[in-house]
């Protein structure tokens, strides 16, 4: 049978009136819900199969106890935007799914999109639910490493120095973590008082949730804050990708502040440590490289008093030598007052050695008093020893001699008069930049 050009499309729309909800009805009559939710759901019966890579989040099962079956109910987000759709599998024996996958895996879903009538919920109907190759996921890293090491974000010369002992460390780990303690607990013990502002944040998954960036902008706008660490504990290899994540990884290098990253383990190795200031191998490693050991500190300034008593006696002890050789009795004396004065001080800075560095068990009361009391009084020495110089400075007969005397020797010893002198002998005469021989050829006496 044959339909002529206008008899086919009377047919054809009249097909259509039949298989279309709303023109079963009056045109001015609206569709029912039930109407609705049937037609959308024919509609998507009609699509393909979809294969989804996301994120999987609040995985759950539920025990059917009618039918003796579970179901297995989760949402798929996506890896950057706040995104996400239902996954239903009712029966875990009709579907091919991954027994170790768990909250915050990169998974990938296939599925076809199914619609819940009575609800009005679109869902994916999952068919296959597996991890996402680890093996492709580190082959993007090595990538994005060659990327960003051809840019310049890992050279040595964009590494900032971190502070010698920081007013705040802004501290980012993960919610209720260990590296907390790690890091805040290792630090205090080797200089107690030191502060810190703690973020926590979510550090399980693939990508770094966006309180992290938050919080690391905060950190740097806090003008207390010197320098920032990034720890999270040891895990899975694929809970330490997020660390690799190229947002993050860029975020950090446009730091402002110091950024010492304490990921993992030694054999941890995510891309965030190559472009922070510092790579600490553990969260516990941190501290050495945050502050000094105050107890180590605490013994250099002992030796630090130590030398400084020991210069100043070398110095004092060679310019009495001088001295003495040059036969002034005066300046001997003028001398030996400035030697008591040197050796009071002396036994000053003993007794304040003994009284302040000594007590180790007070030090986190005393540290601040006593390196301000130490540096006043290395002032005052400095400023002694200066003043001690110029008096010695000003009696040196070498001072003397510049102006044009000299200081006349036989082998007796230093003359003064010329009655100790007679022709023919032989004198020394020592002037400021060296020594002259000569033979005494007339002697005249004044008066």
């Amino acid at each position: 049978m044959s339909l002529d050009r206008n008899e086919f499309k009377k047919e054809n729309n009249n097909n259509n009136k039949m298989n279309n909800p709303r023109n079963m009805n009056d045109q001015n009559q609206p569709l029912s819900v039930r109407n609705f939710a049937d037609d959308i759901g024919s509609k998507l019966k009609n699509l393909n199969q979809y294969t989804i890579k996301g994120q999987l989040v609040d995985p759950r099962e539920i025990l059917n106890q009618k039918n003796r079956t579970t179901s297995f109910y989760a949402s798929l987000r996506d890896e950057k935007e706040e995104c996400r759709v239902s996954i239903k599998i009712f029966d875990k024996t009709t579907a091919d799914l991954d027994p170790n996958i768990k909250e915050g895996d990169l998974v990938v879903v296939t599925a076809t999109v199914a619609f819940m009538n009575k609800r009005g919920e679109l869902y994916l109907k999952a068919t296959k639910i597996k991890l996402f190759g680890i093996g492709e996921l580190y082959k993007k890293i090595e990538e994005l490493k060659i990327k960003l090491r051809a840019e310049g974000l890992f050279d040595p010369s964009r590494k900032k120095k971190l502070p010698f002992i920081p007013r705040c460390v802004g501290l980012i780990t993960g919610k209720g973590s260990m590296g907390i303690h790690d890091v805040q607990d290792n630090t205090e013990r080797r200089w107690p008082g030191i502060h810190f502002k703690i973020r926590e944040v979510t550090v399980d998954g693939t990508t770094p949730p966006r309180e992290m960036f938050r919080d690391l902008k905060n950190l740097q706008a806090d003008p207390n804050v010197d320098v920032i660490v990034i720890a999270r504990g040891g895990g899975d290899p694929q809970g330490m990708l997020m660390f690799s994540d190229e947002e993050l990884v860029r975020e950090v290098a446009a730091c402002k502040l110091p950024v010492i990253s304490a990921i993992g383990h030694e054999e941890d190795h995510p891309l965030l440590d190559d472009v922070a200031d510092v790579r600490a191998s553990t969260p516990t490693d941190v501290a050495k490289h945050l502050v000094p050991d105050w107890r180590f500190e605490n013994e250099n300034i002992a030796l630090m008093k130590q030398n400084l008593l020991k210069t100043i006696k070398h110095m004092l002890e060679f310019n009495e030598s001088r001295l003495r050789s040059m036969q002034l009795p005066s300046q001997e004396k003028i001398f030996s007052n400035n030697i008591i004065m040197v050796l009071n001080l002396q036994n000053r800075l003993k007794t304040l050695m003994n009284n302040k560095i000594a007590r180790d068990d007070h030090f986190e009361q005393c540290y601040p008093q006593m390196r301000n009391l130490i540096n006043n009084q290395l002032l005052v020495n400095e400023n002694f020893i200066n003043n001690i110089q110029d008096h010695l400075n000003a009696l040196d007969p070498r001072k003397v001699l510049k102006r044009g005397y000299a200081i006349i020797k036989s082998e007796r010893g230093i003359i003064k008069t010329v009655n100790e002198v007679t022709i023919n002998d032989k004198v020394t005469m020592e002037m400021h930049d060296g020594m002259v021989e000569t033979v005494v050829k007339e002697v005249k006496k004044y008066g």
